[in-house]
């Protein structure tokens, strides 16, 4: 059988994040805590790369768990903080406690600067011809390979690295855990790797590194 898209059906939802964690794989384990306390409540799961955001008082941050229980925490601007600063404990969940979609409100949240001068002064990383140009690139190169089901609906969340000149330098699918097909991964990365460069993030007036999430949402029609 053949595969083909629904274009109509194609929704591609595009979230700018700037983080600087460099993972292999990390599943789609995204939580967001309210703490209303110092002590911040992080959950993992088992001998799975994970992570999530929490606020603490008036300010959100990103936090990742690789395997070994190292954590590490990253400010709203991508910026490393010292995880002796964090009280915290970590608690072990299941894969399907764990999985749990994020809002566009936490994303907000996490990209509010109560800094007036930050805020004027950093600029995301963003396709080059905006978020339309960058869906029109992606599917004109996209060719959905065979699939065993005769719908399928792909749902992944894919971080783009982006360096200081605008070269895509890395693709990691989040939320790998979710979707097995291996054809249909290949022919992803395949078309990441052909987008053209983005404009890349720049934070008081230089350009930097910084990190561009992609959930990917398409339905698979097979005739």
């Amino acid at each position: 059988m053949k595969s083909i898209i629904n274009k109509s059906s194609v929704c591609l939802l595009f979230i700018f994040l700037f983080l600087s964690p460099r993972v292999e794989a990390i599943s789609n384990t995204f939580s967001f805590v309210q703490s209303q306390t110092d002590l911040i409540n992080i959950t993992y799961v088992n001998n799975r790369l994970s992570f999530g955001y929490f606020q603490l008082y008036e300010n959100v941050y990103y936090y990742v768990i690789l395997p070994d229980k190292t954590v590490s925490f990253y400010n709203n601007l991508g910026q490393k903080q010292i995880s002796s600063n964090f009280q915290y404990r970590i608690t072990e969940v299941s894969e399907e406690e764990k999985n749990s979609s994020l809002t566009n409100d936490v994303y907000d949240i996490f990209f509010q600067f109560e800094d007036e001068e930050i805020r004027r002064s950093f600029s995301r990383t963003e396709p080059v011809g905006g978020i339309k140009q960058l869906y029109t690139d992606f599917m004109r190169r996209f060719n959905a390979p065979e699939l065993n089901s005769r719908n399928t609906k792909v749902n992944l969340v894919i971080k783009i690295s982006v360096d200081s000149k605008g070269n895509l330098t890395d693709f990691i699918i989040l939320n790998d855990a979710d979707f097995k097909n291996a054809d249909f991964k290949k022919e992803i990365f395949r078309v990441l790797k052909l987008l053209p460069k983005f404009n890349p993030a720049i934070l008081n007036g230089v350009e930097v590194d910084s990190e561009y999430l992609f959930p990917l949402v398409i339905n698979i029609s097979i005739m």
